[in-house]
């Protein structure tokens, strides 16, 4: 299987992803997702910037998402300034493709609403409380 058989399939289910030699870009909730394929595993990754000031809280929330997605890693880029939503699966064929793609967005979507979720409920402890 090649990227461009992925970027097919994803137009048939409505992505419409950008290709690129690399990779594809394409949109889940409104945030652009990267979604690479090599050596028959499959990776996509979602990055949000984080707010220097809140980086503590960034740091706690994302570990509390890591331990209710059990799929879905949640990793601090080496310069911490953004944090990145990663899942990854193997994925040799077009039936594990249909398989494992709509599960993979579910789970990055879910593990991303858990994120939000999980901020705003810190950032009102933390307003409340000071």
């Amino acid at each position: 299987m090649k990227l461009t058989d992925i970027c097919r399939y994803m137009m048939e289910e409505g992505y419409y992803p950008k290709y690129e030699k690399t990779h594809l870009l394409f949109y889940i909730d409104g945030n652009m997702t990267l979604l690479e394929y090599e050596n028959d595993i499959l990776v996509m990754r979602v990055f949000f910037s984080i707010n220097e000031d809140d980086f503590n809280l960034f740091m706690e929330v994302s570990d509390t998402v890591m331990l209710n997605t059990h799929t879905v890693k949640a990793l601090v880029t080496h310069d911490r300034k953004s944090i990145m939503f990663c899942c990854e699966t193997m994925c040799d064929n077009r039936k594990s493709l249909r398989k494992f793609l709509p599960a993979m967005i579910s789970n990055l979507k879910d593990a991303m609403n858990q994120h939000r979720e999980q901020m705003r409920m810190q950032i009102l402890t933390h307003t409340l409380y000071t």
